[in-house]
């Protein structure tokens, strides 16, 4: 049971992280969309009706609860079986779950693919307009994330750094994690 501790606490960070917060996310970027972009001035954003979107958010989020329940059932019959039994807990139960939380996504990515190639028919100009505008790379990131991604490298460098010293030569582990994470 000690041993599996941190495989507990990784399963139980998978379980509210895929089906809890991730979820949670989703759905209230969907609600902010239909409450910012109503269907009285955006008509050609709703290629069906309001309500039809809306069921398809419900059924988004009962399949992630009932998900969310069977990962924490899910997660106590595996503490109770393995207390009653010496051993390590099989590996491929965290990746089978995994791919049932990825279930409600990959349903989500189809359904919005057949919605983009409907608002596509949908729009019978046959002259569209763009307006060109250089980007730049604070227009897809935050700068903070920026900085706080490049302290975490010298930080992890710095942390092999200190268990392993660095030098130029391939064998060395800390050079392999340089070039692995400047890669």
């Amino acid at each position: 049971m000690p041993q599996n501790i941190l495989f507990y606490i990784v399963f139980l960070s998978q379980i509210i992280l895929i089906s809890y917060y991730y979820p949670k996310k989703i759905i209230n970027r969907m609600k902010f969309v239909f409450e910012k972009y109503p269907p009285e001035i955006y008509p050609k954003f709703y290629i069906k009706s309001v309500e039809y979107y809306k069921m398809g958010l419900w059924i988004y989020k009962i399949v992630n609860h009932v998900i969310l329940i069977i990962g924490i059932a899910l997660l106590v019959l595996l503490g109770i079986l393995d207390t009653s039994r010496d051993g390590n807990i099989s590996a491929i139960i965290p990746v089978v779950y995994f791919m049932i939380q990825m279930l409600p996504i990959i349903f989500m990515e189809i359904f919005g693919f057949k919605y983009f190639k409907l608002m596509l028919q949908a729009d019978k100009r046959t002259i569209r307009k763009a307006e060109l505008m250089p980007r730049r790379l604070f227009d897809f990131v935050s700068p903070k994330i920026l900085i706080l991604a490049i302290v975490m490298y010298i930080a992890c460098l710095l942390f092999y750094n200190s268990i392993i010293p660095f030098q130029f030569y391939l064998g060395n582990d800390t050079f392999i994690i340089f070039i692995t994470l400047t890669l």
